[in-house]
């Protein structure tokens, strides 16, 4: 899979230019973002969390660096930009997040959103 660590500074600059996307006034929730809906995983989480994309919106905008456990490349499409995976707590669930940004449009893309499947040690930017 070719996963890496991304410095904390470059984290930090996917965090803010995600921030900015998803808190523009023009972001359009259905033009400028999607969601990976074939995925059982993702679909049973949300069913699990009655969540919609505007519910996945507000999370991925409070997302930290400290939340940051890797970087992966996009292997369907390896000249796209990668993935930046996050943990975060939800009702005192691990969930397991893949985003990205996508084109000229700043697309966000969430192609995982679900129950963390394995376990992590610890992730490179906690506190």
């Amino acid at each position: 899979m070719n996963s890496h660590i991304e410095s904390k500074e470059n984290v930090e600059m996917f965090l803010n230019n995600l921030q900015i996307i998803l808190k523009d006034n023009n972001f359009n929730i259905v033009k400028n973002f999607t969601m990976n809906n074939t995925s059982p995983k993702n679909t049973q989480t949300l069913l699990d969390l009655d969540y919609n994309t505007e519910d996945i919106k507000d999370k991925l905008e409070l997302l930290k660096v400290s939340d940051y456990y890797e970087t992966v490349p996009d292997n369907n499409y390896p000249d796209k930009p990668d993935f930046y995976v996050f943990f975060i707590l939800i009702k005192k669930r691990e969930i397991y997040i893949k985003v990205s940004i996508r084109g000229y449009n700043n697309h966000v893309l969430c192609m995982s959103f679900h129950y963390a499947e394995f376990s992590h040690k610890a992730l490179p930017y906690m506190n």
